[in-house]
């Protein structure tokens, strides 16, 4: 009963949190846009900004391993609490991290997300020092576009934790691991 009762409130809670959202935009002409010039629409502090009102970062580490066999590639992915302290981590909704793998020229050959639905739902993960959230996923070497499989050669895999905190501010860098692979 308490649990049914926990997640009646987060879902009441996440439908007041959106509702506030969409008002605040629609009254204040906010647009989706971005129009800052900065990659992802990050907002880049001013270096002459009062430092001591800026938010601390520097809490998590993200990290990547990947398993290849010849008919699949295994992620291994996690996201650690890297300082002294509990962290509070808010997903917005189920999709709480992506995967895109680019090949040599940069193009998209696979976006796991692409074509998902997901859970409409504020979830939050409190991670204390040194604890981790760990997740795993499969791809099968094929092209999205194509249906077909990938020619040999480099490629590049990149997770994305998709998470903010109230009480840190996280960068896109900590958030983030990419490596290249050579496939067969």
């Amino acid at each position: 009963m308490e649990k049914v009762k926990s997640v009646k409130k987060i879902a009441l809670t996440s439908l007041l949190i959106t509702s506030m959202l969409f008002s605040l935009g629609t009254f204040t002409g906010c647009s989706a846009q971005n129009t800052s010039g900065n990659p992802s629409g990050i907002e880049q502090k001013e270096p002459n900004q009062d430092q001591s009102s800026e938010k601390k970062t520097g809490f998590l580490e993200t990290t990547l391993d990947l398993i290849q066999d010849k008919d699949q590639l295994t992620l291994a992915f996690s996201l650690k609490n890297t300082s002294s302290k509990d962290l509070t981590l808010i997903f917005g909704s189920g999709h709480k991290y992506d995967i895109v793998v680019t090949d040599a020229k940069g193009n998209v050959v696979f976006d796991w997300a692409k074509d998902k639905a997901f859970i409409e739902a504020l979830l939050e993960e409190t991670l204390g020092p040194d604890q981790s959230i760990s997740f795993s996923e499969k791809w099968d070497y094929t092209d999205q576009a194509t249906g077909n499989r990938i020619p040999a050669g480099k490629y590049t895999v990149t997770v994305k934790i998709r998470a903010s905190s109230d009480g840190a501010e996280l960068t896109a860098e900590e958030l983030t691991a990419a490596q290249e692979i050579e496939i067969q």
